[in-house]
């Protein structure tokens, strides 16, 4: 019979019928379309049914299954089990949805259809099952609920769709108190990239626990693997409450996780193409969750070990976490790691991590995800920092707010932010913020610096306190230190609509030298009181004011104090307005101005006459300028400018700078008057200058004296006029003194602009026409023949300068470029070089002597290159004359002076080499030369001491070195002299002829002999002290035999006078301010 009617089930007539009785039925079961193209049954308890169509209750296809076969055992069947060899599924896809998150699913009608209808009827069902294999083939499965918004490249769980279904299952035994089953694999495709590669297990469980093992899961570059689950519970309706009635423990073997796998459900790790290493241990339930073991390694350079544990895991807003991490380290490979994994346009880390080195973190974490709770210590190669922190969220403004404590002890501050002027620091802040989402947090910081370093200088007990807000501060910071005292109070809020300051310094005693912030300002220390409240959104509209008071400078050498400097900024009907008030210098600026534009003003006019000169530019760099304000300044003193900014500038009678600025008329003046003014060394008095374009040109007259340290003056008056692209120079001076200098020079210069065809840049060339004109040097009438030079693209010409006298004369011609082959010759015959160190004004130093010969100039744009070869007859040192000299020298580019080696003779009488450098660029200008004399005549010594000693005669041989500053010379050497000197304060000559040793500061006497002019004899010990040959004070013994000590006459410089020939000692100590002190045991003899 069985066999009949396998063989009736296999006529496609009766298969046809079959299918569509059953499609049939099913349709009225589930009270929709079902439709079954054939049922085949086969031998050996074989059922295969094709083409299987299910539509929802909206017409929709919720199923369609290509083919479904199942091979089962007739014979348990009678024995009440259900035992099925294998279940195949083929191309089967599946489609369920919902209209909406509330609504009913697509497929709830078939869970109601099969819902048995009579609740109170119970069977005893032991239900007894067995399906040794499930294979799944080419499934899809789509879930989507239809008010939901799709999210392509992202995965949703709204609309899931799984395609590339590929499952071997096998479920050994299914009673109703345990299970015995195995995925073998299980491997399929999510459309938003999604990717389950594989996944392995196998599961046993009875009621009261279960049991996995072979766990194994892998996605396209990760796999993840676990020992054996185990899980226990009182019933399998524990199941129903798992996060809290389900007990597992597992631990996570050695695993790689490659965070760009799960990038469709984390779209923010896209880039994380490398993989980590993932193991741990977990054990307890979900709600009550503990962690002994997590470890995590980025390679070797970036490692976590920790333990957590977790309560109410399942409600976020409930869920307690402790964990304790015991270390976690990186370094700036593991920095690189993570960045070039986190960023799609990975550009290397910042630099400060670099810096930073190795970082390890151990410490403890606990409370709340809203509420944390953290601390402990950040070790870097920099320093370590104690943290203790509570760190607060709020989930509806998304808002984090912190609070807690930062130590450091002997932080290297300064390698972290690559300033070699910082050094370490040590604090300890107390911080309270609050940080709104996008916007500016506010932090209140409260807090001692301990220490920080500064240009090698520790700070100590510098206190903080205040409030950072919507992006400015707040609050104070005082500083009290050996060296000064600083309090700083008010508020900065650069980030607001308008910009505010409103603060207060208070400085007292500081000592710039003493704290490294400067090499000036030795033994001077500064205080000042500072107010200031301005604000203004940039430096043009600036309005408040600015007051600095009670300015005291207290220095080694003079006293400074300001009452009060006052600078105000407002905008008064239009007009800005600028004033400065204090008593050494009041001012105003009045009118329509742009600090960044006032250049622009400057060069439009420049251009109109002097065009080759303006900078050239593009329509679109120029910025306009619209400019009209007038100035008025008025200078009462700068005694505070040497002291304050080491400017040599020193005007102590009121001086006037007036002037004005006017755009839209084309216009500009400017007028100076300085009745006396010195800078450095060069004394002026009635100083004048007035500048301004009236008409189609623009002139200055400038006019001043200059008072010589001779009292001679010297009158100065250049009147020079501009108009189209040549300017025309007019130099006069002349003197008052006995001897006349005096003269005039004249000169047209021409500007031209080219442009170089080639490259198109353009430069200047200048034309100089040198004018002829007379010249008056002490009291001799000199020419300057007419001459042109010429400057052109790094080339300088000249064209036949000629200045003479008679047969005396410079003369210059040729030519200097980067070009080896231009030279540039100057020659020289019975110049006066007096004439020279007249100009020049060296102090210290007094050469004259006629000069004639050769000197060479290449390369002068470039590296220049200059060569001399002259003689000197008749040179004279400090007016003692040492011979005739002659001279070689070349410049040093590397020592930026002039190497000279000079051999001076008087003949039959001496010989003198000196060699060295002369430096004529500030700020290093000075000498630096070695002197070998011989017989050299000593009398230009004279003018170094001659407040002590005086009238000096004869010769002396050894080695000197002079070198120093022009205003700070200095010599050192070893001199046997063979001369006779006076000693001013006693009116004596004495003769020596020993050794006298000279150091920087001091020159020294060994007990040398020495004698007085009548033949009589004794010794001299002690030294003359000097700064630079200043400041000079004596202390020296004699001892005497009939010796003419003292040879005075009444005046009023000293309290006795007379004729004294002694025997015995003598020490006579003072400087030549005529405060000395003598002491003596003489026998005298008057």
């Amino acid at each position: 019979m069985y066999i009949g009617v396998i063989i009736l089930l296999n006529i496609p007539f009766v298969q046809q019928k079959t299918a569509a009785y059953v499609s049939h039925q099913l349709s009225i079961l589930l009270n929709t379309s079902v439709s079954v193209e054939k049922i085949n049954l086969g031998l050996l308890n074989r059922i295969v049914v094709d083409n299987i169509a299910l539509k929802d209750q909206s017409a929709t296809d919720l199923l369609k299954v290509t083919r479904l076969s199942a091979k089962f055992e007739i014979l348990p069947l009678l024995n009440g089990k259900i035992s099925i060899n294998s279940i195949q599924l083929f191309g089967f896809n599946i489609s369920l949805n919902k209209a909406n998150r509330n609504s009913k699913a697509n497929y709830q009608f078939i869970i109601d259809a099969l819902t048995p209808t009579n609740k109170t009827s119970k069977k005893n069902n032991n239900l007894d099952l067995r399906i040794n294999s499930i294979l799944i083939r080419r499934g899809k499965l789509s879930y989507d609920i239809l008010s939901e918004s799709t999210t392509p490249g992202k995965f949703n769980p709204s609309h899931i769709k799984l395609h590339n279904i590929i499952a071997n299952i096998s479920l050994k035994s299914l009673h109703n108190d345990s299970i015995n089953a195995s995925i073998k694999r299980l491997s399929l495709d999510e459309q938003s990239g999604l990717s389950l590669r594989k996944l392995t297990l196998k599961v046993l469980a009875n009621d009261k626990k279960m049991t996995v093992e072979n766990f194994k899961l892998e996605l396209a570059n990760t796999q993840i693997k676990t020992n054996q689950i185990e899980m226990s519970y009182n019933s399998f309706e524990d199941f129903n409450d798992f996060g809290n009635k389900v007990n597992f423990a597992l631990s996570i073997l050695p695993s790689r996780i490659t965070f760009k796998d799960i990038s469709p459900i984390v779209t923010s790790l896209a880039h994380f193409k490398e993989s980590i290493e993932l193991e741990m241990k977990l054990k307890g339930t979900i709600n009550q969750l503990d962690i002994p073991f997590l470890s995590i390694k980025g390679s070797e350079h970036l490692k976590l070990n920790s333990s957590l544990s977790f309560q109410y895991l399942l409600d976020p807003e409930n869920t307690y976490l402790y964990g304790k991490l015991d270390n976690l380290f990186i370094d700036s490979k593991g920095f690189d790691f993570i960045t070039r994994n986190m960023s799609d346009t990975y550009l290397g880390i910042k630099p400060i991590l670099n810096r930073l080195g190795n970082i390890s973190f151990s410490g403890e974490v606990s409370g709340y995800y809203s509420d944390l709770v953290t601390y402990g210590l950040f070790k870097t190669d920099l320093g370590s920092f104690n943290t203790d922190l509570k760190l607060s969220g709020n989930k509806e403004t998304h808002a984090l707010s912190y609070s807690g404590e930062i130590k450091t002890i002997d932080f290297s501050l300064g390698k972290l932010i690559n300033n070699s002027l910082v050094g370490q620091t040590s604090l300890n802040f107390i911080v309270n913020g609050y940080h709104p989402k996008m916007q500016y947090p506010t932090i209140n910081i409260k807090g001692l610096i301990s220490k920080i370093e500064y240009k090698q200088y520790k700070y100590e007990n510098i206190n903080l306190d205040g409030e950072y807000k919507a992006g400015g501060y707040n609050g104070k910071i005082a500083l009290n230190d050996p060296n000064g005292n600083v309090l700083l109070k008010g508020e900065f809020s650069p980030y607001n609509k308008i910009p505010n300051f409103n603060f207060t310094a208070l400085i007292s005693k500081i000592k710039p030298h003493n704290l490294n912030l400067s090499s000036k300002y030795s033994e001077t220390e500064f205080s000042l009181n500072i107010n200031a409240n301005f604000h203004g959104k940039s430096i043009n509209d600036l309005s408040g004011e600015v007051s600095v008071d009670s300015f005291i400078c207290k220095s080694a050498t003079k006293d400074f104090y300001i009452p009060e400097i006052k600078i105000s900024a407002s905008n008064e009907d239009k007009n800005k307005k600028i004033k400065i008030n204090s008593s050494f210098i009041k001012g105003t600026i009045l009118g329509q101005y742009s600090y960044e534009t006032i250049g622009n003003s400057i060069t439009n006019i420049l251009k109109k006459h002097l065009s080759s000169l303006a900078p050239s530019t593009t329509n679109s760099q120029e910025k306009k300028s619209e400019n009209n304000f007038n100035f008025d300044i008025h200078i009462y003193n700068t005694d505070i400018l040497p002291i304050l900014l080491d400017i040599p500038l020193n005007i102590n009678s009121h001086s006037t700078i007036k002037g004005y600025v006017d755009d839209k008329m084309s216009r500009t003046r400017l007028e100076a008057y300085f009745p006396k003014l010195k800078y450095d060394n060069f004394n002026i008095e009635s100083g004048v200058l007035i500048c301004d374009n009236q008409g189609d040109q623009i002139s200055a007259q400038i006019r001043f004296t200059n008072i010589r340290d001779n009292k001679n003056a010297i009158n100065f008056s250049l009147d020079s006029k501009a108009k189209n692209d040549t300017l025309y120079t007019t130099l006069n001076w002349g003197n008052n003194s006995k001897n006349t200098y005096g003269g005039k020079l004249s000169a047209v210069t021409k500007f031209t602009r080219k442009i170089n065809e080639v490259s198109q840049e353009s430069n200047i060339a200048t034309q100089i026409e040198i004018k002829a004109t007379d010249v008056i040097l002490n009291d001799t009438l000199w020419k300057i023949h007419p001459s042109i030079i010429k400057l052109e693209s790094q080339k300088i010409e000249i064209n036949n300068f000629y200045f003479s006298h008679k047969n005396q004369y410079i003369h210059i011609n040729g030519s200097a470029s980067k070009n080896e082959s231009d030279t540039l010759k100057m020659q020289l015959r019975d110049i006066n070089i007096d004439y020279v160190f007249d100009v020049v004004n060296l102090q210290g130093l007094d050469f004259k002597g006629k000069a004639s010969g050769n000197a060479y100039i290449t390369k002068t744009m470039k590296t220049p290159n200059m060569k001399a070869d002259l003689s000197v007859k008749q040179f004279r040192f400090n007016n003692g004359i040492i011979g005739d000299m002659n001279i070689t020298g070349n410049w040093d580019e590397k020592n930026e002076g002039i190497f000279l080696d000079a051999k001076i003779q008087e003949p039959n009488k001496s010989k003198t080499t000196v060699s060295g450098y002369i430096y004529p660029l500030k700020p290093k200008s000075g000498l630096d030369l070695y002197i070998n004399a011989q017989n050299t005549n000593l009398k230009f010594m004279e003018h170094y001491v001659q407040s002590i000693i005086s009238d000096i005669k004869g010769k002396g041989s050894g080695n000197v070195h002079l070198f120093g500053t022009f205003k700070a010379l200095n010599i050192e050497g070893k001199v046997k002299p063979d001369a006779t000197l006076k000693i001013n304060l006693l009116n004596t000559y004495f003769a020596v002829k020993d050794s006298i040793e000279m150091k920087a500061d001091q020159f020294s006497f060994n007990n040398i002999p020495i004698s007085d002019l009548e033949g009589h004899n004794g010794s001299l010990n002690g030294t003359i002290k000097h700064q630079n040959f200043k400041n000079m004070h004596y202390n020296l013994e004699f001892k005497a035999n009939n010796l003419l000590v003292m040879n005075t006459k009444e005046n009023n410089s000293a309290p006795f006078y007379g004729t004294i020939y002694a025997t015995g000692n003598a020490l006579l100590n003072g400087n030549p301010e005529a405060k000395y002190r003598c002491s003596s045991r003489y026998k005298q003899k008057q």
